[in-house]
């Protein structure tokens, strides 16, 4: 199972990510599970695209495969919606995965 935590601060941008766990493919090789494979995508690329940003202080680690770890440190005032905006996608995202494959996401929001 792949979990996926996310805190918010009270307006509602990201402060910390934390992404945990794989799901195999029955049967099939490591790295074939398609659920397994968009999750992954979807929050390394929020996670990419927040690390990257101007305006945001973000750092990050990915010391082992199926963990991923980001915290938001600080963002200027006037990118906090930018990267609410960003958040809500991170977590609208998961939360329609976790719906459709129970057994293999779950999203602690």
């Amino acid at each position: 199972m792949v979990h996926v935590r996310v805190t918010r601060s009270s307006d509602g941008c990201l402060s910390v990510l934390v992404m945990t766990g794989h799901v195999s493919a029955a049967g099939g090789p490591h790295g074939a599970n398609l659920t397994c494979a968009a999750v992954t995508g979807l929050v390394r690329s929020c996670a990419e695209t927040i690390a990257t940003a101007d305006g945001v202080v973000a750092d990050g680690t990915a010391e082992r495969e199926g963990e991923l770890h980001v915290t938001v440190r600080a963002v200027d005032g006037g990118r906090r919606e930018w990267l609410r905006g960003v958040t809500d996608v991170l977590v609208s995202g998961v939360r329609r995965m976790a719906a459709d494959a129970p057994a293999e996401v779950e999203l602690e929001d």
